[in-house]
């Protein structure tokens, strides 16, 4: 389901050289000092160039990290009021950027709004005015450092595809910082963002066979995003990479997208979190909007209010279902190399594939042969609509209540998630295409396929033509 457009999206991808200008412009007006970053993609150094001139051409001061991954970033240490990260989430478009605060949490969007409203009033100095450029040094020194404070030694092996040479070289020294055995599959360089139809394991499979109890990863091209293989050459689902980092790290407090999956939620349920037997403060999952510059706005606006204090509710641990993990005792970026380190000191002792396997997820829309064991099974269906979402979402939430089943529970943001005992079913309205994505979860197969003909009675009954 859609929700009010937040306008930091659309600074994320396809931003062209004028736009870039008049960012910078717009930065470099309200703000003395402003570093920058950037990923490898081809657009990426040109988006840079535009930035800086804008920032200097209204007085600001820009200190470039250069190509960096946005994880270590809020270790500059620049004194800067802002900074940028340059990326790109698609190979066939340009990239984009995301504004940060100094902790790499990002602006919210109230503060893009006040960005873009002083447009009108961009001031240009005189000549001895113009800003300054100098060079930022140090950060992924910085960066690792805090890192291994976070981490034991991880005596393992690990296999790094090699396609984003930024991250992954950092990530790299980190590992054989904690005594890691680090092999990096070298690829061509190829200026994409990681995805599953892209990173088959076929590749690292082969590589993995001469390394016999190695796991594998894979690095976005910003460092934010990881994808993970166990020891077999198989790629860990998110859902379940995220439930093993819960476990790892054992927090009270976590924030997860609307459509969490069970595999997390049923840890805080059933307190098998770890090795003790002794767990009182269970704590609980805390499910917010999909979008994850909103999971990290709601962590960070949580933890300012909260302080240290962890009895007041502080967020240890956020997540989102692309393989974006957020630790704010590092920082509010989202951190794929800092959650490596923490599966390689869990991998130095225990296998990655056997402590998946509780939290087994298992697709069966497009299987004819649902045999095969797992813990969790997800069915998808999409259906064509002939009503607003206002109405979609009125007509759906009284439909459900309407059962007077007082063990259903519904969510109502981003979407329409209802949950039952066993299981869920979300409702995402899509107003572009005029149809309702509906995704179901349940602890058993045979449940899971009579959730989705329920929801698909639910988009029936409420879309019947008056």
């Amino acid at each position: 389901m859609s929700v009010t457009k937040d306008p930091r999206d659309s600074l994320r991808i396809n931003l062209q050289v004028e736009d870039a200008l008049k960012i910078g412009k717009l930065l470099g007006t309200q703000y003395d000092a402003v570093a920058l970053c950037r990923d490898g993609h081809r657009s990426s150094q040109m988006i840079e160039q535009a930035l800086i001139s804008g920032i200097l051409s209204t007085g600001g001061n820009v200190y470039l990290a250069g190509e960096c991954p946005a994880p270590a970033m809020p270790y500059a240490r620049s004194g800067c009021d802002c900074y940028v990260t340059i990326a790109a989430d698609d190979r066939e478009k340009m990239g984009g950027i995301i504004i940060h605060h100094p902790d790499g949490s990002y602006f919210d969007e109230m503060k893009i709004h006040s960005l873009f409203s002083k447009e009108e009033r961009i001031l240009y100095p005189k000549y001895d005015g113009i800003g300054e450029v100098h060079k930022l040094y140090g950060i992924n020194n910085r960066y690792l450092e805090e890192v291994c404070k976070n981490v034991m030694k991880a005596n393992t092996q690990v296999i790094l595809d090699g396609m984003h040479i930024g991250p992954t070289s950092l990530a790299a020294n980190i590992l054989k910082e904690c005594e890691s055995d680090v092999l990096v599959f070298n690829r061509s360089r190829v200026t994409s963002v990681m995805s599953i139809s892209e990173y088959t394991s076929s590749d690292l499979e082969s590589v993995m066979k001469s390394y016999p109890g190695s796991i594998a990863a894979a690095l976005s091209n910003d460092g934010s995003r990881i994808m993970v293989f166990d020891e077999s050459g198989k790629p860990v689902n998110n859902w379940a990479l995220a439930a093993l980092l819960v476990k790892i790290l054992r927090p009270t407090q976590v924030v997860a997208p609307v459509d969490v999956s069970l595999a997390v939620t049923d840890l805080f349920i059933n307190k098998d979190r770890g090795d003790d037997e002794d767990q009182d403060d269970v704590g609980n999952v805390i499910k917010v909007n999909r979008n994850i510059k909103r999971i990290v706005d709601y962590m960070r606006e949580r933890n300012n209010q909260a302080g240290m204090d962890y009895l007041k509710g502080q967020v240890q641990f956020g997540m989102d279902s692309k393989g974006r993990f957020i630790f704010p005792q590092i920082s509010y970026t989202p951190d794929g190399i800092f959650a490596l380190a923490l599966l390689a000191e869990y991998a130095s002792e225990n296998s990655i594939s056997e402590a998946i396997k509780p939290f087994a997820i298992k697709d069966i829309t497009n299987e004819y042969d649902v045999s095969g064991e797992a813990s969790y099974y997800t069915i998808r269906k999409d259906m064509f609509v002939n009503i607003s979402e206002e109405d979609f979402t009125t007509r759906m939430v009284d439909e459900v209540t309407s059962l007077g089943n007082r063990s259903i529970f519904i969510v109502v943001m981003d979407g329409i998630r209802v949950e039952f005992e066993d299981g869920w079913m979300f409702f995402d309205f899509d107003a572009e295409n005029q149809c309702v994505h509906i995704l179901c979860e349940a602890r058993d197969k045979a449940y899971v396929v009579s959730l989705l003909d329920m929801g698909i009675s639910f988009v029936e009954a409420i879309t019947i033509s008056d």
